[in-house]
């Protein structure tokens, strides 16, 4: 830019400037060097390109009190999914050789599948009009014809869980028991075992599809990632709180509970999102390491899956290779876990993330026969199709 044409820029901001303090018609100040760097900053020259998933500062104003306070204005694109896991934003640029991260959860206003279930969608939808002394009684009253042998067990595991639900609305508040408003202890695995564990236990009794472990579990496939393999020596343990195991025994579900029900420490989030990433991704690699004469497409298919519980939120989350043998993470239905009678209607969006999962992992059943027909020899695979073709030349 030349000397002119920067005089004339800066005096250009610097009008800019004086029309937005004109409009301030409060005794109030305003940072003056906050708002003239947002406005120089977010200029671009010719031919360069703004980084990525930044949020425009422009949309923030900072004011000033009279005590020398600041208050912060900023636009709706500041509004954000809370209690979701967390990634830093270098850790995301660190890590994308490797990974690619998507934070952005899917669509899932309409429900879609739970509603593809729809004697189990009509039936819950009757269970929450039921009043909290007569649920009980009702869920069990009920009797359901000609449904498939799939919607039968998602409509026992919504029986299953709506009745552990009552049983925990009828529990005496411990700030009764002593005595005081105040008491209100936050321990993470009193909601964990109390609220999130009763849950996917009954999705795996129910489904079939899941056996689980709770509390610090011993997960194989992260030793085994971190192998040496110039000395043949395992790389070092990590626990998960809780592991899902498959029908062929792999571990597919990965569970952390970040926080209690009432107090988030973020710090805890970020360590528990990487963590669960990183096992996530090992556990994938152990499907791969018993099927490398299997077809890479197939492995494509391919899906792990993660729960983290942040306050009352509980994410789903899957991880898969990508076309270029990396990996691919997203978050695909989140949802909050009801805590009193009258929140009876949050039921909705975690019977959709229950049903998210019993699909995915259904449909996981054909995909590892086809995974253990191919290794096997059972298909025939070209050399250049399989995974072990496409991963290890990577």
């Amino acid at each position: 830019m030349c000397k002119r044409s920067a005089i004339m820029h800066t005096k250009t901001s610097m009008n800019t400037l004086v029309a937005l303090l004109a409009s301030v018609t409060t005794t109030t100040w305003i940072s003056y060097d906050v708002i003239l760097k947002t406005s120089i900053c977010n200029k671009t020259r010719n031919g360069d390109q703004q980084r990525p998933k930044k949020r425009p500062r422009e949309k923030t104003v900072h004011i000033g009190m009279s005590n020398r306070n600041i208050v912060t204005f900023s636009s709706t694109t500041y509004l954000y999914e809370q209690n979701t896991p967390k990634f830093p934003q270098k850790f995301i640029d660190d890590v994308r050789p490797i990974v690619s991260i998507d934070t952005a959860l899917a669509e899932q206003s309409t429900l879609a599948t739970l509603n593809a279930f729809h004697h189990a969608r009509s039936f819950l939808m009757a269970a929450l009009d039921q009043d909290q002394e007569q649920l009980a009684t009702w869920l069990w009253t009920q009797k359901q014809h000609d449904i498939t042998s799939r919607e039968a067990k998602l409509l026992n595991m919504m029986k299953f869980i709506l009745i552990n639900f009552v049983d925990n609305c009828t529990a005496t508040p411990i700030s009764i028991l002593n005595n005081t408003s105040t008491a209100r202890k936050d321990y993470e695995r009193t909601w964990w075992v109390r609220r999130v564990v009763p849950l996917f236990q009954t999705f795996g009794n129910q489904t079939g599809l899941l056996n689980f472990d709770w509390c610090e579990c011993e997960t194989t496939h992260h030793a085994l990632e971190e192998m040496d393999l110039t000395i043949w020596e395992k790389g070092s343990s990590r626990f998960a709180d809780g592991l899902g195991y498959d029908w062929n025994a792999n571990e597919r579900l990965v569970m952390e509970g970040s926080c209690g029900q009432h107090r988030e420490s973020v710090s805890k989030t970020v360590d528990d999102s990487i963590k669960q990433l990183s096992s996530m991704i090992a556990m994938l690699k152990g499907i791969a390491n018993i099927h490398l004469n299997a077809r890479f497409d197939t492995m494509l298919r391919t899906k792990i899956f993660g729960v983290q519980s942040i306050k009352t939120s509980i994410v789903l989350s899957e991880v898969q290779f990508d076309e270029n043998a990396k990996f691919s993470y997203r978050q695909v239905r989140k949802a909050e876990i009801p805590t009193s009678y009258k929140q009876r209607n949050k039921w909705l969006r975690v019977f959709e993330l229950l049903a998210y999962l019993f699909v995915a992992l259904d449909d996981q059943v054909v995909n590892m026969k086809q995974l253990d027909d191919e290794e096997d020899g059972a298909v025939n695979i070209p050399p250049q199709d399989t995974v072990r073709h496409k991963c290890l030349s990577v």
